[in-house]
């Protein structure tokens, strides 16, 4: 006897086959997804940790130093070398009450704006001043991981 077609078995073992091929491609199509989010994030990370820092060291270099320094949790006051008034500030407190949303940097003998960065997707802003016996560190902290910390560090 000559059959045309398949049997209604076939047609459901083909399926299932399918099914579980479709499946695992999903899987493997929302991990790499996941994994181009988490690298954008981290480049853009990155990208504010760079010009965050260039933009800050170079002016303090350019001023010879810090002379002196004040912090509270969301600003720095900074006296340079050649007596000019810094301020870093943070803006726009986060959800979790501790982190800010937005980071200015002021010229403030003149009230001029010379620096603003806004925080990328969660990745608040703090800020950590020490004084320590030969230096003055400021830290800002984008997240909790060490390699997007920036660190101004001033002799005394």
């Amino acid at each position: 006897m000559n059959k045309k077609g398949f049997t209604l078995i076939e047609l459901a073992i083909s399926l299932v086959l399918l099914s579980v091929v479709l499946i695992f491609l999903l899987n493997f199509y929302n991990q790499v997804r996941i994994g181009d989010n988490d690298s954008a994030i981290e480049a853009k990370l990155e990208l504010n940790k760079s010009l965050i820092s260039s933009n800050l060291n170079r002016d303090i270099f350019d001023c010879g130093g810090i002379l002196a320094v004040t912090c509270s949790s969301n600003t720095c006051n900074i006296t340079l070398n050649n007596n000019q008034e810094r301020i870093l500030e943070l803006l726009e407190p986060a959800e979790n009450g501790n982190s800010y949303k937005k980071l200015r940097y002021i010229d403030a003998s003149n009230n001029e704006i010379i620096y603003t960065r806004e925080a990328i997707d969660g990745y608040n802003f703090k800020i950590k001043y020490e004084e320590l016996t030969t230096i003055y560190k400021i830290t800002i902290n984008q997240w909790n991981d060490k390699a997007y910390q920036i660190e101004l560090i001033s002799r005394k």
